[in-house]
């Protein structure tokens, strides 16, 4: 799926702080471009933004101390929207990172987001990339969101059908149950893993791991204030009530999910779904094991 008209006018409002140049500099980008996430590192890469843009970025404020948050997920269970609210709460800098575009210096005397959809902790490889401080100076706070395994894997499979990621688009017309069940694509899978499979084995690193802290998609949509205190002293931060810190949504291709189309849950997939194995740990993570598409 090429790159629309929007997303490249989005990208350079977001980054360069203003509109393409014309209709050919849009076209141009749309080209060479094949991914939200190509375009991204492209305008970041740009002679504008890395000599106006980023020492303005680099020189503003340098009080507190700096800090890596790194928001791990699974994909689709939210990580936008936590990312968002982390910048609209908190006194963070400049735009959110993938992990291949942590900077190597200059950066470290701000605070950082940096999104990672591993199934495992990113923070030895970002102590090891980054330089200017000593390894133990740098504090790096996880934070894992976790959404209903049956809402994060049915956006999934509407997301992979629109080819928003060409890396992760499947064929037309697969059906939900052979998409759960066929190998998956995810670095960090073992080739064997079925999708349901790999999100269940991402979820059992995260819920093990003692480092991070879990953010659950509907506690943060229902009891925002409750959970912002949470976050607010697990990264040791202030939360903060400035309007100025409003930015627009970052997430991509929100609503793409037909919560009416109850057609895919069919009883194969519920079966698949309440499995002893999938149904314990969905169980476990505070989820109700669901036996009829109307309750989904």
């Amino acid at each position: 799926m090429v790159l629309s008209r929007e997303e490249v006018i989005w990208g350079y409002r977001f980054i360069l702080g203003r509109n393409p140049e014309s209709d050919r500099v849009i076209d141009d980008k749309i080209r060479h471009n094949k991914t939200i996430h190509e375009l991204r590192s492209t305008l970041l890469g740009s002679p504008e933004f890395q000599k106006h843009i980023l020492p303005k970025f680099i020189a503003s404020d340098t009080t507190g101390t700096p800090k890596v948050l790194i928001v791990n997920s699974h994909r689709r269970s939210g990580t936008h929207f936590l990312i968002d609210t982390l910048f609209r709460n908190f006194n963070l800098h400049g735009t959110f990172l993938e992990i291949q575009e942590v900077p190597r210096h200059k950066l470290l005397n701000k605070k950082i987001v940096v999104k990672n959809h591993a199934p495992n902790s990113r923070a030895k490889h970002i102590r090891n990339i980054l330089d200017g401080y000593e390894k133990h100076e740098l504090p790096i706070k996880e934070l894992y969101i976790l959404r209903n395994p049956y809402h994060t894997l049915r956006s999934l499979y509407y997301f992979d059908l629109a080819g928003m990621e060409p890396k992760f688009a499947v064929k037309s017309g697969i059906g939900f149950y052979d998409y759960l069940t066929e190998a998956s694509p995810y670095k960090g899978s073992d080739g064997k893993k079925s999708r349901l499979d790999f999100y269940f084995h991402h979820y059992k690193y995260w819920s093990k791991n003692n480092n991070s802290l879990t953010i659950k998609y509907e506690q943060l949509k229902e009891d925002k204030d409750a959970v912002l205190q949470r976050i607010a002293k697990y990264i040791d931060e202030k939360i903060i009530v400035n309007d100025s810190h409003a930015i627009d949504d970052t997430s991509i291709a929100t609503g793409i999910t037909s919560k009416t189309d109850t057609g895919i849950w069919t009883n194969a997939v519920l079966d698949l779904f309440a499995s002893p194995e999938y149904a314990r740990q969905i169980t476990e993570m505070g989820y109700e094991v669901v036996r009829s598409a109307e309750n989904i």
